[in-house]
């Protein structure tokens, strides 16, 4: 469910249960039928971790391995509950049309026993 954060900007959707270990892409959100969403911000939160030594790998994108929304980033220092990663916009991205999908990619897991994510899209539909 969109809460409205101002200005029209909004949280579009919070995926949990993301297992950072597991190299996969898992789908965030997808746009609604007539509408075009602009995305401002991922932030990927741990809420539960054991023996974690490195965090996780992972793009943010529409096609698969494209990195179109955010490029590849490693999740440094997200070890433990609480942590937090944040993908910010800034430069060149582009708009996901109607019935796309916004992916979490992860090329490279998490090292260590477990880590489970929870994933807030942050932007606004026109």
């Amino acid at each position: 469910m969109a809460v409205l954060l101002g200005k029209g900007v909004t949280n579009l959707n919070t995926r949990a249960g993301v297992d950072a270990k597991v190299v996969a892409s898992t789908i965030l959100y997808t746009v609604p039928a007539g509408k075009t969403a602009i995305i401002h911000g991922i932030t990927v939160r741990c809420t539960a971790a054991s023996g974690i030594s490195a965090g996780a790998t992972a793009q943010v994108e529409v096609a698969p391995t494209s990195g179109d929304i955010f490029g590849s980033q490693t999740w440094a220092g997200v070890h433990a509950q609480h942590d937090r990663w944040d993908y910010a916009a800034g430069g060149k991205s582009k708009v996901i049309t109607a019935g796309q999908n916004l992916l979490l990619n992860i090329t490279a897991g998490a090292t260590g026993t477990s880590q489970t994510m929870s994933v807030d899209i942050v932007g606004h539909l026109v």
